[in-house]
Formats: structure tokens, sequence, C-alpha cells
């Protein structure tokens, strides 16, 4: 299966993901509930792909967790310009919009007690909890990995971060 790319010069960068499932799309989407993540996870064949990776290496929890991180990055971006300098994700301010952050906190929450696997690395090497520990928000960084499983000492104890 050939991967799909959008126009422009960088479009080798812009590779999009193969394999990706409803379920990784609904982990990802901010207006998808929480609960709508628990009914398909009731399905067995769903809860079946709770693990699956894309071509990227990325599962249903990656997403749930870049989703945060990207939603941060719309947040601090206005008129086609970044707030943040250029300085990537690690130094991005979230407008603290609890009801986005509770409801991917509660997707989060629900993978893992689907069986997510949170030690499972994507293509650049990351888990989700290195995708977390990016968030430049104290805050919102423990309400992420505390939802993870942990707080953000105890996680770094266990990766070694």
């Amino acid at each position: 299966m050939r991967s799909r790319t959008r126009g422009g010069n960088n479009a080798k960068n812009l590779v999009q993901p193969t394999n990706v499932t409803q379920l990784m799309v609904t982990a990802s989407k901010p207006h998808e509930s929480a609960y709508d993540l628990e009914l398909m996870l009731a399905n067995p064949n769903v809860k079946n792909d709770v693990n699956k990776q894309t071509s990227k290496g990325l599962t249903a929890l990656h997403y749930a967790v870049v989703r945060i991180v990207v939603r941060m990055t719309e947040n601090v971006t206005t008129k086609g310009k970044n707030r943040n300098s250029g300085k990537g994700l690690v130094n991005i301010v979230y407008n603290n919009n609890s009801v986005a952050l509770d409801n991917q906190v509660e997707k989060i929450q629900a993978l893992i007690a689907a069986g997510a696997d949170k030690t499972l690395k994507d293509a650049a090497g990351n888990t989700q909890v290195d995708l977390a520990n990016k968030i430049s928000d104290e805050h919102i960084k423990s309400t992420v990995l505390a939802a993870l499983g942990g707080t953000n000492s105890q996680l770094s104890n266990v990766y070694n971060m």
C-alpha cells in the first residue's frame, strides 16, 4: 500500500502513515468523546486493535497523547504566526481548556484500561511518556503523565529519562 503525501516542496516529510485504524482516529479527534472511544472498545474486534501500530509505529495511545500536544500547538498559533518562535513542542503554552484536556485524559485512561501498551515506541523511538514529557506546562504534563500511570518522577525512573 502506498503512503499518501500532500503537495509542496516538503512532501517527503508529510508522508501519512498507513494502517490507521478507526480507534486511532477516534483517539485523536477532539470532537470525539471518551464515551465514543469506550463504546468502540466494547467491541472485541476493535479492542484487539488497541496495540496495533501504523507504518510510523503510532498506536491509538500515541494518537491520544499527541492530540494534546497538537491542540496546544493550535492554541498558540494565531493568524499563521506561531508564538513559540519555532522552538518546537517543548516550549508550548496551553490555554488550559480543561474540557478538551479532560476528554483526552479520559481517552488515555480508557485505552490503558483496554490493555494499551505504554512501552511501544513509534518510528522516532518515542513512547507515549516521551511525548507527554514534551509538554511544557507542568500542570498539564503531570495530568497526562498521571493518566499514563504515574507521576512525572515515577515515570522518569521507570523509563530512565
